[in-house]
């Protein structure tokens, strides 16, 4: 079954939180979700619960500079949305967690090449067999095939993704092309996580001022969620 949570597209206004860089987490929390408020303290309004699994990003900076630091800024994508595997939503929704509640990604355990593969294929661009969106009086696409393009100001790709999937204990999982239009300049590399029974794909889409984070997750059930954000 495709997907609990929202493809879980992340960004644009990163402004008011991000000035400084943002990193990705994964909610970890033991009740199976965590609070979100809207101040950083336990007696502010709870605002939303964020499913166990679901990829946030945490404001790196703040907890690099106090150690201390108990309740963190996030952002994450609107959970009214976690069914929708498709269109990317570039607005996010932010708030407050305790740091007990997600792990940092970059410290789960990383998957070894026995239990967890994935396999991408890229080929040159072709423009002419796609319906590219522009912005207005603009060369920067802004969609492809109807889905959301990440990195649309460095204009059109020059090579494009082709098929992706993941094999977990040899099993195969594909990746429908429909989650793949507005990320066809993704990578090949990529770096896979695990946690509780669930792999966490990071590849990198675009660079400089296009860039972008791209992580799935997958379970034995198939694809759970994408994610799409960026880290400033």
């Amino acid at each position: 079954m495709l997907a609990k949570y929202l493809i879980s597209i992340v960004l644009m206004v990163l402004g008011t939180m991000y000035t400084a860089q943002a990193q990705l987490a994964i909610i970890s929390s033991k009740d199976g979700y965590a609070n979100v408020r809207d101040k950083g303290n336990s007696k502010a309004k709870v605002i939303d619960k964020l499913n166990k699994f679901t990829v946030i990003l945490y404001d790196e900076e703040a907890m690099y500079e106090n150690k201390n630091l108990e309740w963190i800024h996030i952002q994450y994508v609107d959970q009214k949305n976690r069914n929708n595997l498709g269109n990317g939503n570039i607005d996010l929704k932010d708030g407050y967690i305790h740091k007990s509640q997600f792990r940092i990604m970059e410290d789960l355990p990383t998957a070894s090449a026995q239990e967890f593969k994935f396999l991408v294929e890229t080929q040159v661009f072709n423009k002419s067999n796609k319906k590219i969106e522009y912005y207005p009086q603009s060369q920067s696409p802004k969609k492809i095939n109807d889905q959301f393009y990440f990195g649309g100001d460095c204009g059109l790709p020059k090579t494009e993704v082709k098929s992706m999937r993941a094999m977990i204990n040899k099993k195969n999982i594909q990746v429908p092309m429909n989650y793949i239009w507005g990320i066809l300049h993704a990578n090949k590399n990529y770096e896979a996580k695990k946690f509780d029974g669930h792999y966490f794909v990071k590849q990198e889409i675009g660079d400089g001022g296009c860039f972008s984070f791209l992580v799935w997750e997958f379970s034995n059930a198939g694809l759970q969620q994408r994610f799409v954000g960026w880290n400033y």
